[in-house]
């Protein structure tokens, strides 16, 4: 209200413990700190403050999109992100990407092989900053991706071409068409395609009712690379064992 202090800090820092939710590994990383002097965060918002369309502003102006997108950024490029109060003296956000030379070296190896990825993706949201970040966390897996605005833009896409996808992967909450009921329309037209929906937090949608409609799989946004490579090759592994 009546101004404040911000501190910004970049320094070279070693991590070990990666915060949960992330595929970054332990290694050397650039740090960027940003601490205020305001009031700080409330607990119960701070757990919330990455979730897609989550703001404390009451106005029309603000998505509250703004830290989804960053998270999205900073996990596609194999960093991290946290955000914590201290007490008396404001909030700190503290952003960590990996140092380049670490980049260059080779990743330890999951379980998942991202190498081995192939296939074209229906990738449906109406927001075109959550398509750049989440189109290219597909491309970096080795996915084709075709993307689409809206739900009504999938739909014709998807009725060009049935054939054309191996998977779609679309939101829920979209104007004009949610992601339920775009679904269903793809469904109709190809009973074998399958299908990812992406939920934010207060949407009420179940494993048991994604089965009924015929989707496969669901994840919570913001997602990680590690959790949508894996929900990709089990969905299309599924497939696999179906046409065989």
């Amino acid at each position: 209200e009546s101004g404040g202090n911000l501190e910004i800090t970049l320094e070279q820092v070693h991590v070990e413990e990666i915060p949960p939710g992330f595929d970054a590994e332990p290694g050397n990383y650039i740090q960027l700190k940003i601490k205020d002097t305001g009031k700080g965060i409330l607990q119960k918002n701070l757990k919330r403050i990455f979730d897609p369309f989550f703001t404390t502003r009451k106005s029309e102006n603000h998505t509250g999109l703004g830290l989804s997108v960053v998270h999205g950024i900073v996990s596609v490029n194999n960093g991290f992100i946290r955000a914590e109060n201290v007490k008396g003296k404001g909030t700190v956000f503290t952003v960590c990407f990996p140092r380049v030379e670490e980049m260059e070296k080779p990743m330890k190896k999951k379980k998942t092989v991202h190498a081995s990825a192939i296939g074209r993706i229906l990738f449906v949201d109406d927001e075109p900053a959550l398509i750049d970040v989440g189109k290219r966390m597909l491309q970096r897996l080795g996915y084709e991706v075709v993307a689409a605005e809206s739900g009504m833009a999938a739909l014709e896409l998807f009725q060009a071409d049935p054939a054309m996808f191996d998977l779609v992967i679309t939101d829920t909450t979209m104007p004009n068409m949610t992601g339920i009921e775009l679904s269903n329309e793809l469904l109709a037209i190809r009973p074998d395609i399958p299908i990812i929906v992406c939920t934010g937090f207060s949407e009420l949608i179940s494993s048991e009712k994604a089965s009924e409609i015929g989707i496969q799989a669901y994840i919570m946004k913001p997602f990680i690379r590690q959790e949508i490579s894996e929900a990709i090759q089990k969905v299309l592994g599924k497939k696999d064992t179906k046409d065989s």
